[in-house]
């Protein structure tokens, strides 16, 4: 009895030491965890702080010297003012926007004060150049102003007219430099011109931008109302197609009094008047909080980061600082958060703003709000008049009047994407760059540009509006796009085209000063489409059931003869436009839409409309991957191939598995599946040519589970090589079914298809269960989800391969590796939106590959469940991973990782892989740079210019092998494609369908000359990289290249004092100053790449 108690109590002192040790260690892994993001969080508060030390400068108080000399300079503007100037008249070429009624005279009455105002004064400067913009208040008195001056274009004209003397006044101050005066649009708004001067300070340029604003008292404040009309002279807009759909916002068109209201004409005054008051508040909100001001300083950095500046749509430093200052009151930060604690609020707080419902500072100005003493309208006005509302702190602006719905929810989404992007699992590097270190690019949050010329019209004679003829012309492209294109598209989005600034000359007479008839930079419009990739495809519009009939009344005025009432299988019977189907190319669809809305609901008079996009010029090399394609029928044939696999009765084990893992079935591959004559039971005819080289789909059969495998591992892959023989001949006895058996696989060519077959067994020896296999087929289902997921996604990779190839880079990047790097833009976090067609899929490939930082790091992609991974969990994995492939390369550096990865030499490993990337890095930094420059251009010859990203640079390469164009076996096939790109000629894409081809004969049969996947000048190329090692980088495209391009390492021609193990042939023994070394012997080492290359070269260059 004692002895049982004893042994009780040992055992209950045993658990719970048990229990103790194992909350040490949960404590420990916890601690390590927890150390590991505590250190993640310190790296990035260094970064943060380091970003904000170079954009402030090196001194704390070097803003502030600044604002001290700016301010010197505008007391000597003020000195070398000349109240006896002559008289300005508006009568007298003062209108420049040609719309006043009556002379008025402004004479040149010295103003009342000089401001530092925005972002130097608040302390919240962004810049880093050696380029400075200051901004200075200029307060007109109110004695140039009459109290009617607010009404038709009046305040513009005697703005204008100021400014000039403004001018007059900065040509006699000898600090700021003559040459480079102009007049600049605030908001790219023509009734809103700035002067412009710069100076030196400090070996920087700083241009200096004087605004001209009023004091509040220059009229009353109820003038200022947003649904007041204030241009008495008549005006009119371009007329907007009727809505067919009901539901949606609809604004006020018209005053109390039954006139047009004006609200953009009087917001234009509006921000004048309160410029100051606005001022004070954003000064007294700031002062007392150093966080937010650094915040502000990063959200700016963030959004011009992803080009989400434009001031022509409202959105600047001013409008971020406004948003900064007004989440940080509402959601009463703690004056203790860090910088990045707060950066991380502000994007929580402007990503989740509804900007169409609105919100305004004066609601937290508090005694600090100096407004004018009359109440504001509030927002409801604002709301009915505008499409985004935020108003400033007096109430009675609305600092987002030019901002419309679409850039809106741009700014708006791409701020709660970056705040996901600080809570995600990446890493604080990755992190830190894709939030700040970010290059943008033309289009860069959107899927399809389309360019609209309008030409042979009216001029822009229709300032005396509320809008200018160029801003109303691009809203009624928006409002066409938005109902020709429906669901197809999440946004529509014009692109305001800038107003060309207008250089001063000096003169005597200061009525030579004067602001010019503005002009556009360019006449073309930029219209940017978000795609709704899953209904991108859809052929059929369905307009209102036919039982609306003014509702059917506008869709037909809108569509016109394309309309048609059609019954659909829910017995419902509705209007309808019916479009031709071309799945691959969906922006086809989109751009016929476009264009026949378009030419029916927006072009004036006398104008003509033109609709182009940029993305037909890669359509040719989507052709090349899908003419032809017959997927499906692939799929039966594999479906009834795996059911006679497991029916085999003859093997020693059954086949229980049969899986599929080719980019051919993923639909990634750049050649098209497509059926071949000779692969199945069809004899072949004597004297018909056929295709030499057939693809093959890759499939994995699965053994059933045995104990009897022999022991030694080479008679166990010798028995699974048997075993394929053995199903091979099987297969060929019981069905008739030609096999090619090799020791590592089976060709099975049936129903006009190759399979490669390779056997595993699912529960034997562990050498026998390949990870591969399981490698592979983990690839094959995370790949095809995704492509599920995101239809662009697999034209994205064809195009991707097709440009790796034409860097000659095939030989170091194999296909699931490419497929992970295009993967990264649809699944990982980004600030961006996931592509949405193959061209914007395609640019964020060549972004993410251009901005990587591959030296550093490994690139990690999850394309199965990125949403759901920790941070501690994706840092286990990338250590685990990096760790593996460090043990196998002994130290070497993975370049690319992902969770299904079980070979880390798989897409990692290779000689000059690191070369590698970092020329995958330049080359796709300069096609980015390319394509940046060329998008905007109105030029028609774009699709000539593409083919230059797919035009390799010989001038990387030391030596250039030159290959028989007959020794490659898709030569013909993809150079024939390529010469109908350039040609522009659509039809020879099909004519050109054509690979190289073998004969039957009597004496030898075709199917024996047959190359069954393999591209035999790739695998030559390979076996040549692997000879040079890392003395070389060797380039190829596998993609019909008939060039081999060789680019030596410098560090291969370092003197040395001993030979490398195997290289007594490749090197001669020279004379030093410090004895007897070696140097490398090219030409020596060129014949054995000559040797590994015979058959198929055909000369060398050596540059």
């Amino acid at each position: 009895m004692v002895d049982e108690l004893k042994r009780k109590r040992n055992e209950e002192e045993g658990e719970e030491e048990e229990e103790m040790m194992m909350m040490e260690e949960a404590t420990t892994s916890a601690a390590a965890v927890g150390g590991r993001a505590r250190s993640d969080d310190l790296l990035f508060q260094i970064q943060i702080g380091e970003l904000l030390k170079e954009v402030r400068g090196v001194g704390e108080g070097s803003h502030e010297a600044l604002e001290d000399h700016v301010q010197g300079l505008t007391d000597k503007i003020a000195e070398a003012w000349d109240p006896s100037a002559e008289v300005l008249s508006v009568g007298a070429g003062g209108d420049y926007l040609g719309c006043a009624q009556a002379a008025q005279e402004v004479r040149a009455e010295p103003p009342t004060e000089f401001r530092v105002v925005g972002s130097l004064a608040l302390g919240t400067s962004d810049e880093i150049s050696n380029r400075l913009s200051v901004d200075v208040a200029v307060v007109v008195p109110d004695s140039v102003f009459t109290k009617k001056d607010f009404l038709s274009h009046r305040y513009a004209a005697k703005r204008s007219l100021y400014l000039a003397h403004l001018v007059n006044a900065v040509y006699r101050v000898r600090d700021l430099s003559k040459a480079s005066v102009r007049y600049e649009f605030l908001g790219n708004d023509a009734r809103k011109p700035a002067a412009v001067a710069s100076t030196t300070w400090r070996g920087k340029v700083v241009e200096i931008r004087l605004i001209p604003c009023i004091s509040p008292a220059t009229f009353e404040p109820h003038y200022l109302h947003p649904r007041r009309c204030n241009i008495k002279t008549g005006f009119e807009r371009l007329g907007r197609p009727k809505p067919w759909k009901t539901g949606g916002r609809s604004f006020a068109s018209k005053s109390e009094n039954g006139e047009p209201v004006t609200p953009l004409y009087t917001t234009a005054i509006a921000e004048d008047a309160m410029l100051l008051e606005h001022h004070r508040f954003l000064e007294a909100s700031l002062s007392k909080h150093r966080p937010l001001r650094d915040a502000v300083v990063l959200l700016k950095i963030w959004a011009r980061k992803h080009g989400l500046v434009a001031e022509g749509h409202g959105v600047a430093g001013g409008l971020l600082t406004a948003l900064a200052c007004h989440v940080w009151r509402s959601r009463e930060v703690s004056a203790s958060a860090s910088a990045l604690q707060a950066f991380r609020i502000l994007l929580e707080g402007i990503g989740s703003l509804d900007f169409s419902e609105g919100a305004s500072c004066r609601d937290l100005a508090g005694a600090e709000g100096h407004g004018p003493s009359k109440d504001p309208p509030g927002l409801t006005p604002f709301r009915e008049t505008f499409e985004s509302v935020f108003l400033d702190s007096t109430g009675w602006v609305n600092l987002a009047a030019r901002m419309p719905t679409s850039v809106a929810e741009t700014l708006s989404g791409c701020a709660s994407r970056a705040a996901s992007v600080l809570g995600s699992f990446l890493p604080a590097e990755t992190k830190f760059e894709k939030l700040f270190l970010a290059r943008p690019y033309f289009g860069m949050h959107h899927d399809h540009h389309i360019r609209v010329e309008l030409s042979s019209g009216p001029g822009a004679a229709a300032f005396g509006g509320d809008l200018s003829l160029w801003a109303d012309q691009e809203r009624l492209v928006e409002r066409v796009a938005t109902m020709a294109l429906g669901r197809r598209v999440l946004s529509a989005q014009c692109g305001p085209r800038p107003l060309r600034p207008q250089v001063v000359r000096k003169s005597d007479r200061a009525a030579r000063l004067l602001v010019s008839r503005p002009e556009l930079e360019d006449e073309g419009i930029d219209l940017f489409l978000r795609s709704n990739a899953d209904l991108a495809h859809s052929a059929v519009d369905v307009g209102p059931a036919n039982t609306e009939k003014e509702l059917c009344r506008n869709f037909r005025s809108f569509w016109g003869e394309r309309s048609q009432l059609r019954q659909f299988k829910d017995t419902r019977i509705a209007e309808a436009v019916i479009w031709s189907l071309d799945r691959e190319k969906p922006h086809l669809l989109l751009l016929e839409s476009l264009t026949v809305a378009l030419q029916r609901n927006a072009k004036p008079p006398g104008c003509r409309i033109s609709v182009s996009t940029r993305e037909t010029a890669l359509d040719f090399l989507l052709e090349a991957s899908s003419a032809g394609e017959d997927k499906p029928g692939a799929i039966r044939a594999f479906d009834k191939l795996s059911r006679m696999l497991k029916s085999l009765d003859g093997l020693p084990l059954k086949i229980e598995s049969v899986q599929v893992a080719s980019s051919l079935f993923r639909r990634t591959e750049p050649m098209p599946l497509r059926r071949h004559d000779l692969c199945g039971a069809r004899p072949a005819k004597d004297g018909k040519s056929y295709k030499s080289h057939v693809p093959v789909i890759e499939c994995f059969a699965g053994l059933e589970g045995s104990r009897r495998w022999p022991r030694n591992p080479e008679l166990q892959r010798k028995t699974l090589a048997a075993m394929a023989l053995h199903a091979a001949s099987t297969l060929e006895r019981s069905f008739g079914i030609a096999c090619i058996g090799t020791e590592d696989h089976v060709d099975i060519l049936y129903e006009g298809y190759a399979f490669r077959l390779r056997l595993h067994s699912l529960g034997g020896p562990s050498g026998l269960s390949s990870d591969e296999v399981g490698l592979k087929v983990k690839h094959h289902a995370a790949i095809s989800g995704l492509a599920t997921r995101n239809p662009p996604y697999c034209a994205a990779v064809r195009l991707a391969k097709r440009w790796l190839g034409a860097q000659l880079l095939s030989p170091h990047f194999c296909q699931e590796a490419v497929e992970l790097m295009v993967a990264e833009a649809f699944c990982n976090p980004s600030c961006l939106p996931p592509p949405g067609s193959h061209w914007s899929g395609f640019l964020r490939f060549l972004h993410n590959l251009a901005s990587f930082p591959w030296d550093e790091r490994a690139m990690y992609v999850d394309a199965t469940r990125p949403e759901e991974v920790s941070v501690a969990e994706h840092r286990e994995k990338v250590e685990a991973l990096e760790a593996s492939f460090a043990r196998a390369t002994g130290g070497g550096k993975a370049f690319l990782a992902a969770p299904h990865q079980a070979d880390p030499e798989r897409w990692a490993g290779g000689a000059g892989a690191a070369e590698a990337c970092r020329s995958a890095a330049r080359a796709a930094s300069s096609s980015l740079r390319f394509l940046d420059q060329e998008m905007p251009s109105a030029d028609n010859g774009f699709g000539r210019k593409v083919l230059a990203v797919f035009t390799p640079n010989l001038e990387f390469y030391d030596v250039l092998l030159r290959l028989h164009p007959a020794s490659v076996p898709l030569w013909k096939y993809f150079a024939c494609v390529s010469d109908a790109g350039a040609s522009n000629r659509a039809e020879a894409v099909g004519e050109s369908m054509r690979l190289q081809t073998v004969k039957n004969t009597a004496e030898s049969g075709a199917r024996a000359k047959l190359i069954v996947g393999e591209n035999l000048a790739m695998e030559a190329v390979r076996r040549v990289q692997a000879l040079l090692g890392d003395r070389a980088l060797v380039g190829y495209d596998e993609f019909a290249g008939t060039t081999v391009g060789i680019a030596w390492n410098p560090a291969f021609f370092v003197p040395s004092r001993e030979p490398r193990e195997g290289e007594a042939g490749w090197v001669v023994p020279v004379r030093t100053g410090e004895g007897k070394a070696f140097v490398p012997n090219v030409l020596a080492l060129m014949d054995e790449v000559c040797a590994g290359l015979r058959g198929f070269l055909s000369g060398v260059e050596y540059l």
